[in-house]
């Protein structure tokens, strides 16, 4: 997608120390990604075309936020506009009056949109009751023993290898301005769409509106998605109804989120990027993105490594950083390649079970979580590194 991924409804209590007086603000968050999900609240960084902001302390920042971010403003102006009561299936004006009233005027306010265009692409969504239902049954979740009977395929390795000798040109280029490898540019093409040939068949109007108004718990993330898009509609002059893509509203070769395209999206030549129908674009904007993202360039990813099945496995932290040095994973046993002279880097053991039944055991470092601000499912970014390693 860029797919779906984990979204998160942040509460912030605030104190004003020497006083009874307590702010209590409800935040929608997106913490993933879709390539483009990352209108985000993780890594002290809350990303937003027009104001990209630095957080470094949890309380000035959140008034930092407040004070400044449209993208906040327009979450919480919205947090209202969800509707209780889920429409039926195929329903056009699925979207209240109400909800279309506050929708607009935000719209309006924070992104500039016309009044009448937005009324009028929300009168054209249509409500998709399957999008729900796959939201809350995501793939990424099967257990990695599927999941990598499913993705590592010698039709998506093949197809693959012929993809990246037919765009060697490209990538070469890519890798060298954003310092992100070609075979990993490849492998997110890969799984998110086939190297071009799956983008989705969900009207990204209908996606983006569906959830919006028919997703309570993530409808601020999606409601500010949808403004992007129409963002893009009326700069680009595109049909509001024409573009498919993902049923959670993510589009093209790579799987942008809106806002992503807005953000990331860069064009091989002086026009409008377009990651839909030229690969050149999108392998440059998804290795835009992972620049964009902290990619370092040089470091490991990840690297197999033998961990005894006797052993218990220790619990893996939540996908944001590495908190234990070589040094650490040397000392509780596990076996160093001689080139990792760098013992200070920062790596977390990951212990599955493959689709052959048999353990697999990798340390994954930085640039393996920077891999996951594109899709924070775990199984997601060893499929992305595991494909690479195969191309």
């Amino acid at each position: 997608m860029v797919r779906p991924s984990v979204f998160g409804l942040a509460e912030q209590d605030v104190s004003d120390h020497g006083t009874t007086n307590t702010i209590i603000v409800k935040i929608m968050v997106a913490t993933s990604t879709f390539a483009g999900e990352k209108q985000c609240f993780s890594n002290s960084r809350l990303t937003h075309k027009d104001s990209p902001l630095r957080l470094n302390h949890p309380i000035k920042g959140f008034f930092t936020m407040l004070k400044n971010s449209s993208l906040l403003l327009f979450s919480i102006a919205l947090a209202g506009c969800v509707s209780t009561q889920p429409p039926t299936a195929g329903q056009r004006d699925f979207v209240t009056a109400n909800q279309t009233a506050q929708f607009v005027a935000n719209a309006q306010l924070q992104f500039g949109l016309n009044p009448a265009m937005v009324e009028a692409s929300l009168a054209q969504a249509v409500y998709q009751p399957k999008i729900i239902s796959l939201m809350n049954r995501k793939f990424e979740a099967q257990p990695w023993a599927v999941y990598q009977a499913h993705m590592m395929t010698a039709n998506r390795i093949s197809q693959g290898k012929a993809f990246a000798s037919a765009n060697k040109v490209i990538l070469t280029q890519a890798q060298s301005t954003y310092g992100v490898p070609a075979d990993i540019v490849v492998a997110i093409i890969g799984v998110e769409t086939m190297y071009g040939t799956n983008q989705g068949n969900y009207r990204v109007l209908d996606s983006l509106a569906t959830l919006s108004f028919g997703y309570p718990k993530r409808a601020a993330f999606f409601q500010s998605e949808l403004a992007n898009y129409l963002v893009l509609c009326q700069k680009n002059h595109w049909d509001v109804g024409q573009l498919k893509g993902s049923y959670a509203g993510a589009f093209g070769i790579g799987q942008f989120m809106p806002s992503s395209y807005r953000q990331y999206a860069v064009s091989a030549t002086e026009q409008s990027p377009d990651i839909s129908s030229k690969p050149s674009d999108a392998i440059l904007s998804v290795a835009h993105y992972f620049a964009g993202h902290g990619w370092i360039k040089g470091q490991p990813i990840a690297i197999s490594v033998h961990w005894p099945a006797s052993k218990s496995v220790p619990t893996l932290p939540k996908m944001t950083q590495p908190k234990h040095d070589l040094r650490y994973w040397q000392a509780v046993g596990v076996a160093l390649p001689a080139n990792l002279s760098d013992l200070s880097m920062k790596a977390e053991l990951v212990v599955e079970t493959g689709s052959a039944g048999q353990q697999q055991a990798w340390l994954i470092f930085h640039n393996f979580y920077v891999i996951a601000r594109y899709n924070p499912s775990l199984n997601y970014s060893l499929a992305v590194f595991c494909l690479s390693d195969q191309l």
